[in-house]
């Protein structure tokens, strides 16, 4: 699982401008200029990869033209710090990466009370989800209530928060139909098989008879 307690908006940023700037993408390079102002380079770079935003090969890096068309928007932009936050949140929160499952799983938590989106953890779950509760924070998209034992959605994020938490949830009826299809295909399957045996046992016609749709006959079968 990816340390999350290790990265911060200000890494990610002070990466970007170092790389935006440099016209030398040599992995060693980028590193030294990063540690003179900034922690966990190697946290930092694995983020952006895991994000498909970066990748490293013989020590070069290259930049994909999503996070290029972003560092040509940050240059430009007037609030820079705003533009990249929404462009971290916009990449974390995609379902295509690496972080999907984990993220699915913190986001099941939280349930609409008074207008908001919340979730209040146990000890456990918080030690569980420290470090990515601190980087949402770092992001603005969830804050501590003043009780400081919930984590609460920021309210422009909220119908954000509830497109994650409805990818996640199924009614009943979808349950029932997912599993019918898979009984369908089941039986399809097992049907295939036996028509396959069938045909493979016709030179012995005396056991061609003998082979029973066990499912059928047995309804605790399979």
């Amino acid at each position: 699982m990816f340390q999350f307690e290790k990265l911060s908006v200000n890494q990610i940023l002070m990466f970007s401008e170092i790389v935006r700037d440099s016209s030398l993408l040599q992995k060693e390079f980028i590193e030294k200029s990063y540690l003179r102002h900034a922690l966990n380079f190697e946290d930092t770079i694995e983020f952006l990869q895991e994000l498909d935003l970066v990748e490293i090969s013989e020590d070069r890096l290259t930049l994909k033209p999503k996070y290029r068309k972003f560092l040509e928007r940050f240059k430009e932009a007037q609030k820079p710090v705003e533009i990249a936050k929404k462009f971290i949140l916009n990449s974390l929160i995609n379902k295509k990466t690496p972080f999907a499952e984990y993220l699915d799983k913190f986001f099941s938590h939280f349930h609409l009370k008074d207008k908001h989106y919340e979730f209040a953890p146990s000890v456990s779950e918080r030690l569980e989800y420290s470090g990515l509760r601190n980087f949402l924070i770092d992001l603005e998209f969830l804050y501590l209530d003043s009780s400081e034992t919930k984590y609460v959605i920021a309210e422009e994020h909220s119908f954000a928060c509830n497109e994650l938490i409805q990818q996640n949830q199924i009614s009943p009826a979808e349950f029932l139909k997912i599993q019918h299809m898979k009984g369908e295909i089941g039986r399809a399957a097992e049907l295939k098989i036996i028509e396959y045996e069938r045909e493979r046992l016709l030179q012995f016609p005396d056991m061609v008879e003998k082979i029973e749709h066990t499912a059928l006959k047995n309804v605790a079968a399979g």
